[in-house]
């Protein structure tokens, strides 16, 4: 069994290793170092070493996981965007390949393209954006007009003209790696739609994947209707089929909050809990039917047929729930539990486990690149444990009915809080956050929502699929929902408390593998005295705090923000922002997008000043956020912010709750400084007094860093006048600077830059923006005076640190990369 265990987990770890790579391996040499391993395996087969054969046989199967993750990877590279497409616009014949995702005023689904070979160098996996209307404006609210729109429905054949763009996603330290999830979902290029497409076909039966699509779009739209009116309506669709493209944002939230995130997409027990229904129904026939004078119970193939029964229930199920990485693990560990009864064979559960790894792997190579992955054999494993434990310590059955309630109790809430504790350094890494409230909300919402909530949403969705009774269904859709929003309703009320939940660094790596093995100590470690101990192993988990430099230092982060501006300095205790990047929409702004997420990952619970260098909405557009997302003691800008900030409510239509209610406001003034820690922060320009409701590029706030050793200039959008301005004041060199307006042609003039003499020149913006930011001559004119230039769009965010052995940079793109990034 040894090796066995050994096989299993060579092939996990070469299959997941390929996902950690910057760039695919050799597939010849891994083939070439495969085969030398089996050479060797083979010539010590006769010694007496197992522990070398064992590990020589790990080798190989590690090396044949590489080897299939890499032939997986090239098939996937293959099919890209060639770069004559992109940014261009196509005449393209496509198949709707999934449900489509509904918005107010757009339609949004994975399609493949079936004339790829017409146009060469357009990928078959694409997904496809229908916009219906026009643009509402950066701050107007969509309409609800996708009436206006066609029904997209799985099978269909489109030709459309599509304005095709490679998948190209903000990176920031800790933050989320949108070409990972498309990479990982199949979606090798974005397209959106021009002019007016043709309906060519509707083929819902052109492979079995389209049918059962098809089938999950049917009973969406048959639960719909009923569900039109209800808060939570598009709570019971995810519960039911694993959509969760219609759970709004404020949802997401407090399910993050209050830590019930896992009972809203398609967990085990469901499945396993319709498997088992499966399995007894068909048992439960059979003592009631005869064959030949004898019930069919008395047959012993009938057992068989009922675990065949169950396991065909359960995958219909997975299926119908999308194929989920949850759904996935736990059909196979179904299929090996009926195995290992009906043949007798006798496996350990976590041997079990791991064999569900390899099978999930070999499925989806990609799928450890998901939360979901993580998180969910983690509980189960931890799951397994408590149980195996508690059946060891066996069950009092002398107890009357309240002692044995009391006793339920109080071992579902140990096992809730294990599980939260166990989960608790994956959940921080993940999402720099930690649910106080888990344990006591997962407590009543785990059952009800499991046992009663979730069977009830399921029969509410048969009978509407059968459209049987509609006075019986809308009853049974009413009870559901209800029940659900009471559930949710009291979940709101735990969320609201001020200690619900906490912000938490994302802890340093040392810290995760201590905090794993003491969940690793206390779970596995039999008869090990005092090995509750090992939950200490955690506490630099909870404790930890990003690295902040010595006094008279600083690091600059230059987030990627797209097309704007968000720079972050930390000293060693303190943090200012400089500008709060764009608003692209009513609901979609960098604050809340990025800065806030990047803010909490590093561990700053306070900023003690932000500086607006103008109202322009690429830097202006996430300060709201901001401020109400985190404590702020005081901000600057060229421009009146109280009566920003006003503005902003009455045209989102949203009041911003601010942490800091004494948060003042001041103007951006030339010789205006402040310091902390042994860096100080001065203003170079003079601004406008009174200060205006808006200020434009000229009125930009221009911000000196200075250290004990370093500088940096944070320069807003500045022009050639303001330029020329700051020169004559008598400019010194800095060490890095944020480049003017992006780096536009209308700044950057050739005094100002060789008047810095900037080792790194940094510039902020939007991949293949209308612009054309960085003009060519400008990055020449940065180049030719010596310096570095970056830019986000191709290098993500940039980390500058001050320290005593110099000035260090990093690219966000280079650090994190991984095989597929960028192509």
């Amino acid at each position: 069994m040894r090796v066995y265990w050994i096989c299993l987990a060579g092939a996990c770890l070469g299959i997941a290793g390929v996902q950690l790579l910057p760039d695919l391996p050799s597939l010849a040499i891994i083939s070439l170092l495969a085969g030398l391993s089996l050479l060797a395996w083979l010539c010590v087969w006769p010694s007496p070493f197992p522990g070398l054969k064992a590990l020589l046989l790990g080798v190989l199967c590690f090396l044949l996981g590489m080897a299939y993750a890499t032939h997986k990877g090239q098939l996937r590279l293959a099919d890209s965007l060639a770069s004559i497409h992109e940014n261009k616009t196509s005449r393209v014949v496509l198949r709707v390949a999934e449900i489509a995702l509904y918005g107010p005023d757009y339609v949004q689904f994975k399609a493949k393209v079936l004339d790829r070979f017409s146009i060469q160098g357009i990928p078959v996996h694409i997904q496809v954006r229908w916009q219906a209307g026009t643009w509402p404006g950066i701050y107007g609210k969509p309409k609800d007009i996708n009436d206006k729109l066609p029904l997209i429905r799985p099978g269909q054949v489109w030709e459309m003209s599509l304005k095709l763009k490679r998948v190209h996603g903000a990176m920031n330290p800790n933050g989320f790696d949108y070409e990972t999830h498309a990479f990982a979902n199949n979606i090798r290029a974005m397209g959106a739609v021009k002019g007016q497409p043709k309906l060519l076909a509707d083929e819902p039966f052109s492979s079995f994947a389209i049918a059962v699509e098809r089938l999950r779009d049917q009973v969406r739209s048959a639960m719909l209707p009923y569900l039109k009116d209800k808060r939570y309506g598009s709570v019971m669709v995810a519960l039911v089929m694993g959509d969760q493209n219609g759970i709004a944002q404020d949802d997401w939230k407090l399910f993050n909050l209050s830590g019930v995130t896992h009972l809203v997409s398609i967990s085990g027990s469901h499945i396993t809990m319709l498997a088992v229904l499966g399995h007894f129904l068909v048992l439960w026939g059979c003592k009631r039917i005869k064959l030949k004078g004898k019930l069919l119970s008395d047959y012993r193939s009938i057992h068989v047929l009922a675990a065949f029964v169950g396991l065909l229930v359960a995958w219909a199920y997975c299926l119908l729930a999308g194929w989920g990485v949850p759904a996935q693990r736990t059909l196979l560990m179904l299929a090996i539990g009926y195995g290992l009864i009906l043949f007798r064979w006798r496996m350990s559960i976590f041997f079990i486990l791991l064999l569900t790894c390899l099978g999930v792997l070999l499925l989806d190579p990609w799928a450890m690149l998901s939360s979901g992955f993580w998180l969910s054999f983690s509980a189960v494993a931890v799951l397994i444990w408590l149980g195996r434990h508690h059946a060891q310590q066996g069950s009092v059955n002398r107890q009357n009915r309240g002692k044995k309630m009391l006793s339920a109790f109080a071992l579902a809430a140990r096992f809730q809080l294990m599980i939260t504790l166990a989960l608790a350094p994956f959940l921080i890494l993940l999402f720099s956050q930690f649910s106080l409230v888990s344990p006591l909300v997962n407590a009543y919402a785990i059952p009800l929502i499991g046992w009663v909530i979730t069977p009830l949403s399921l029969l509410f969705a048969l009978l509407a699929l059968l459209n049987l009774h509609t006075p019986a269904t809308q009853w049974l859709g009413n009870l559901a929902h209800d029940i659900l929003q009471g559930v949710l309703d009291l979940t709101q009320w735990f969320a609201q408390l001020p200690w619900a939940s906490i912000y938490i660094a994302t802890p340093a790596l040392w810290g995760l593998l201590l905090a794993m093995a003491g969940v690793f100590i206390v779970c596995q470690a039999k008869g090990l005295p005092y090995k509750n101990l090992a939950w200490c192993f955690m506490v630099p988990v909870f404790l930890g705090k990003a690295d902040r430099p010595l006094p008279g230092y600083w690091n600059l982060i230059a987030l990627d923000v797209g097309q704007g501006t968000a720079v972050v300095v930390l000293t060693q205790r303190h943090a200012v922002l400089f500008d709060a990047g764009p608003r692209t929409s009513h609901a979609n702004e960098a604050g809340s997008r990025t800065i806030l997420p990047y803010l909490r990952s590093a561990g700053v619970k306070r900023l003690d000043a932000v500086v607006v260098s103008h109202s322009d909405v690429d830097h202006a557009g996430g300060f709201a956020s901001v401020i109400a997302g985190v404590h702020t003691g005081m901000a600057y800008a060229s421009f009146g912010l109280e009566r920003f900030l006003a503005e902003e409510e009455k045209r989102l239509d949203q009041d911003y709750v601010l942490p800091n209610r004494d948060l003042a406001y001041l103007p951006c003034g030339q010789g205006q400084a402040f310091s902390f820690d042994g860096v100080s922060f001065t203003f170079l320009n003079s601004g406008q007094l009174p200060l205006p409701n808006e200020s434009g590029n000229a009125q930009s706030c221009v911000l000196k860093v200075q250290g004990s050793q370093h500088s940096a200039l944070l320069t807003g959008d500045i022009h050639v006048e303001q330029e020329a301005g700051l020169v004559q004041l008598g400019l010194e060199k800095v060490n890095v600077v944020v480049v003017p307006h992006h780096g536009a042609n209308t700044s950057s003039s050739l005094p100002f830059v060789q008047a810095l003499k900037a080792d790194h020149a940094i510039v902020q913006n939007g991949y293949l923006n209308r612009y054309g930011h960085p003009h060519r001559q400008v990055q020449r004119h940065w180049e030719d005076a010596g310096s570095v230039f970056w830019r986000t769009d191709r290098d993500g965010a940039i980390t500058v640190r001050s320290s005593i052995q110099g000035l260090g940079l990093l690219a966000a793109r280079s650090t994190t990369k991984r095989y597929w990034h960028a192509r």
